[in-house]
């Protein structure tokens, strides 16, 4: 596999783009909508379009695991680098790769060693002899590209151009704002007193809340098998369900109230649908979402919806009858809409009467704050009558949009009727 398959798959959509502008240009219908036969073949060129993308995204991101692993001297079993691992490094991921196959107990003195620096208390509960029952292990940093990848495929939050922070301890984390657009200089004349003006200075809180990967089982025949990046495949998986769960509370389901701020409940309302569109979105409204956020935050800006928003979006023409979604023919470019890029995100409401259903705006206010790493615990005895071993991830994090009052990220609502 190699980028430039990549971007010869990329460019492979350009041909296809052009038929499914043709399409949309000549539509048949009423009021300059696709008829029945058009719009099934434009629904198959959706698909071949999609197809392509995803297969060159994979090889996107195959590339850039294996490059990250490799910097980070982390392997993916069936592709061992060439290159010697860092003593530390390698020691550290044999003694975890150890500890997922065999437990605390089963492993030599040396990974207890290393496994022991890792540990970390539950509870208020003292580490005894059997770990596996009292506490847990943060998972090394060899094993935290798979984590992350897991967490991006899984959650536009974090696939957006969010601002993301590690911090070492859970303490409420204040982040200071200020907003001073409705202020500005003066003009002073020669000898005349200078006046004063404050500046408003307010602060954001972030919190650690606890997330819960619930527990995977996972057959002890598959973790002895060495040919298994058991490492990996735990890390992927338990990051999966993180990634799944944070998404929706950062995205919709979030109020503060013990839980994250979500997109949802802290973005501003930017255009509101016309009577009747209660499942569609006109051009002018786009038009006019982009330029309810401030001028200022427009750069950079990312568009945010649904996959099944999406479909209706690429239909949209603009007033010269072109199409205002544009593929990315060459590797790691994004498809755009309107000339800013877009992120699917599947927790953002499909369109629906009042729905909150696309978002547009500077994604670097949305804030993500995680705390030190994913901590693993393994669960020997829970499942042993069934030859299984359980694994129960942990994570802190927290989330809320930083808005000082200038409202960086606005939505559009479809039409209560």
């Amino acid at each position: 596999m190699s980028l430039v398959k990549a971007t010869e798959l990329r460019q492979k959509r350009g041909p296809i783009a052009e038929q499914m502008k043709a399409l949309l240009a000549n539509a048949k219908g009423e009021n300059g909508a696709l008829d029945a036969e058009q719009r099934t073949a434009f629904e198959r060129m959706e698909k071949d379009c999609d197809a392509l993308l995803a297969s060159a995204k994979a090889i996107e991101s195959h590339e850039a695991l294996q490059a990250e692993l490799a910097a980070s001297s982390g392997t993916v079993a069936a592709k061992r680098s060439a290159d010697p691992e860092k003593p530390e490094a390698a020691a550290t991921k044999r003694a975890f790769e150890s500890y997922l196959r065999f437990g605390f107990n089963g492993i030599s003195a040396e990974d207890r060693a290393i496994m022991s620096g890792r540990a970390v208390q539950l509870e208020g509960r003292a580490m005894g002899t059997n770990v596996d029952t009292a506490g847990g292990f943060i998972v090394p940093d060899e094993f935290r590209p798979a984590v992350i990848e897991a967490q991006l495929a899984f959650g536009g939050m974090r696939e957006a151009k969010t601002t993301k922070i590690t911090t070492a301890s859970g303490a409420d984390l204040w982040i200071p704002t200020s907003n001073d657009t409705a202020n500005s200089g003066v003009l002073v004349g020669e000898n005349n007193a200078h006046t004063t003006q404050d500046i408003t200075v307010a602060q954001s809180k972030l919190g650690a809340y606890l997330w819960s990967s619930k527990i995977v089982k996972v057959s002890l025949q598959l973790i002895q098998d060495a040919a298994i990046d058991v490492g990996s495949f735990v890390a992927r998986q338990l990051g999966t369900r993180l990634g799944r769960v944070q998404n929706t509370y950062f995205t919709s389901s979030g109020t503060g109230a013990s839980m994250p701020y979500s997109l949802a409940s802290t973005a501003s309302s930017g255009v509101a649908g016309a009577t009747g569109q209660t499942t569609t979105v006109i051009y002018n409204n786009l038009v006019d979402l982009v330029h309810s956020v401030p001028r200022a935050y427009r750069s950079g800006a990312q568009w945010m919806f649904n996959d099944g928003t999406l479909a209706i979006l690429r239909k949209i023409k603009d007033g010269n009858g072109n199409p205002i979604w544009q593929p990315g023919l060459t590797a790691g470019a994004p498809d755009r809409l309107a000339g800013y890029e877009y992120i699917i995100n599947d927790d953002v409401a499909a369109m629906s009467a009042s729905a909150k259903s696309v978002f547009f705006g500077q994604w670097q206010n949305y804030w993500i704050r995680d705390v030190q790493g994913t901590i693993l615990l393994r669960l020997e005895e829970l499942y042993a009558a069934n030859l299984q071993v359980g694994f129960l991830a942990f994570s802190r994090a927290d989330g809320n949009l930083i808005d000082a009052g200038t409202h960086p990220i606005k939505y559009y609502a479809n039409s209560a009727s």
